[in-house]
């Protein structure tokens, strides 16, 4: 049968694109739209597995034909690694330097 649904932030409420939504044990598998909302071949009594950077994995057992997430933020995962334009450094790496280089964006 077709799940469908939309995942939504709990501290918002507000939509979330592009969440990974896993049937699991499987390949099969679907990205949100830019609404949230998803669509979803799976069976009574599957699990999906729904996960996104920054947010704590959900899993959640398909009972009926709609399930709406709402992923929890998890912030200790964003804290490790900053990206910038030219490469990557660790948070250890990065002290003051986030500033310099903002100040030098903006004076360009």
């Amino acid at each position: 049968m077709k799940v469908k649904g939309v995942v939504t932030g709990s501290d918002d409420g507000m939509p979330i694109p592009g969440v990974s939504v896993i049937v699991k044990n499987t390949s099969n598998g679907v990205a949100t739209d830019f609404d949230g909302n998803y669509t979803i071949s799976a069976k009574v009594g599957d699990y999906l597995v729904f996960s996104y950077l920054g947010m704590t994995d959900q899993t959640i057992k398909v009972t009926g034909s709609t399930h709406n997430v709402k992923l929890i933020s998890n912030f200790e995962s964003l804290e490790e690694v900053v990206v910038i334009g030219y490469g990557s450094l660790t948070k250890k790496e990065v002290t003051g330097a986030v500033a310099l280089e903002i100040l030098a964006i903006i004076y360009y």
